[in-house]
């Protein structure tokens, strides 16, 4: 998570950036847009259905195109106790951590572009 915080993750244009030589820098999911971390994990069709089931299950009012600032907790807005607090920072982390193990599944295992 370190990484995704830091927009470190390896994502397609970062690796485009490094000079290395790839066939295209679309979002390998859903092939809309360029793939940058904040589209890999908040903006991506995929992402974007994970995330509002998981705001409508802590029952949170989030526009779709949330950002990056409520996923990373930097939202003031969005206020738990402070164990909530420890459990929504924990479903953050889980959501993001699950988020990249499938993009990294239908990058490397070439499973069809949804969640699994």
């Amino acid at each position: 998570m370190w990484r995704a915080n830091k927009k470190r993750l390896l994502v397609l244009t970062e690796l485009d950036k490094h000079g290395i030589d790839l066939h295209t820098v679309r979002c390998p999911a859903c092939d809309d847009e360029v793939e940058t971390v904040d589209h890999a994990l908040f903006y991506c069709k995929n992402s974007v259905e994970i995330w509002s089931k998981v705001s409508e299950w802590w029952g949170l009012t989030v526009p779709t195109q949330f950002g990056a600032n409520i996923a990373f907790g930097e939202d003031t807005s969005i206020t738990v106790s402070s164990l909530g607090g420890k459990i929504w920072q924990a479903v953050r982390c889980t959501c993001r951590y699950l988020l990249w193990k499938n993009r990294n599944k239908i990058v490397f295992k070439k499973v069809v572009g949804r969640l699994r």
